[in-house]
């Protein structure tokens, strides 16, 4: 079987945009105002109701995020939590591929994949680009997933040559959307550090604990060879 995990709300508890974000600012009363900001913007593209790049745009205006402030998030969140380390762990030593597709960035993310067993191949994000001051800033040309994440893991699939039944797990529409435009087979919501209703309702199966989750996925698996 071939898994693409969301990896923000999904394996990683929070956002890590958004964190790093926070963490850049020295105070925590101006941490505490953009913690909020952040969350308004994010719901919004989490809801569909903004699109990736104007949300991500919108939250790097909030700070000028440089390369020291990256460096030093990676070396305080070094690895993913011990469960979801434990369902990795299980799904790549039953030989299925496992693959991370996110609208985050790949500087903050990457690190944290290669160190639960995921190959950086496999690594599917955004990519920061600097100014000539070192401000980091996004452009289309390093955004890998504008065209969605369904038509992406069609090219996955095509070039790989993967013809297993395909899972999408996310938290959010876009995640959702992979199975909507055919990129998957089935849509597991990840109910496990954000509930959202909207997601739960179109979801083929929603997981609240990490340890149901290979339960649902031979269960949904079945349902498909016994059609």
């Amino acid at each position: 079987m071939h898994f693409f995990f969301d990896f923000d709300s999904t394996l990683y508890a929070k956002e890590s945009l958004d964190e790093v974000l926070i963490s850049s600012l020295s105070s925590a009363k101006a941490r505490e105002v953009m913690a909020k900001k952040l969350a308004d913007i994010c719901s919004l593209g989490m809801a569909g109701k903004m699109d990736i790049i104007n949300s991500i745009k919108e939250r790097l205006s909030l700070v000028k995020l440089n390369r020291i402030h990256i460096s030093n998030y990676i070396k305080k969140n070094k690895k993913l939590q011990a469960p979801v380390l434990v369902l990795l762990k299980s799904l790549l030593k039953q030989g299925h591929d496992v693959f991370v597709i996110s609208n985050g960035f790949k500087e903050l993310i990457l690190p944290m994949c290669v160190r639960a067993g995921i190959s950086a191949d496999n690594v599917i994000a955004n990519s920061f680009s600097f100014t000539k001051n070192g401000v980091a800033v996004i452009y289309k040309k390093n955004m890998p997933l504008l065209a969605g994440k369904g038509q992406t893991i069609k090219s996955i699939k095509r070039v790989k040559k993967l013809t297993q039944t395909t899972f999408m797990i996310g938290d959010s529409i876009t995640d959702a959307k992979a199975k909507i435009k055919g990129g998957a087979d089935f849509f597991i919501g990840w109910d496990i550090y954000i509930k959202r209703p909207q997601i739960s309702n179109i979801a083929d199966a929603t997981v609240s604990r990490i340890a149901d989750f290979e339960r649902e996925v031979n269960f949904l698996e079945n349902t498909k060879t016994s059609r």
